[in-house]
């Protein structure tokens, strides 16, 4: 009976680890919860696209699109139509002018725990120049990432 009572025991204390070990791996797994970033902290990343020295470097500015990033944008000619360009397109141009914007009429879409679609006004400061933008972000690798991009004129 005694050597019962202390082969249950030890079930218990095995149990009881097992269960320890588990709950402190599901506690260090990524869950939704775990990546999910608030609509302020994509704000955050979105503004800093449109203030690329805030970032200090362009080390940092480039690590903000995906390597699969897509924009639909205009060309110097805002009026004479739209590109589909990639990330390699986007970043082999010439740099454009130092200009500041002023960004407003924030809209987030959660779309997934991984994906956030977020839309908002541009207004030129220093041109003027007005427009929707929409950006899609993405949770990969540890970091959000911006997978695609469209700015389209504003009425």
């Amino acid at each position: 009976m005694l050597a019962r009572i202390e082969n249950c025991e030890s079930c218990m204390t095995r149990t009881i680890a097992a269960f320890s070990v588990l709950l402190l791996l599901s506690a260090c797994a990524t869950s939704p919860a775990r990546i999910a970033a608030s609509d302020s902290e994509i704000q955050r990343l979105e503004t800093s696209k449109w203030n690329p020295s805030s970032l200090g470097s362009r080390e940092a500015f480039l690590a903000l699109f995906a390597d699969d990033f897509v924009s639909v944008e205009y060309g110097s000619d805002v009026q004479g139509g739209v590109h589909r360009k990639t990330r390699a397109d986007v970043f082999s141009a010439p740099p454009l002018p130092p200009a500041e914007f002023e960004l407003s009429d924030w809209r987030f879409i959660h779309a997934d725990p991984h994906v956030f679609i977020v839309s908002y006004r541009v207004k030129g400061i220093s041109f003027p120049w007005e427009a929707y933008a929409t950006s899609v972000w993405v949770h990969r690798e540890g970091r959000w990432q911006t997978v695609f991009y469209q700015a389209s004129t504003a009425k």
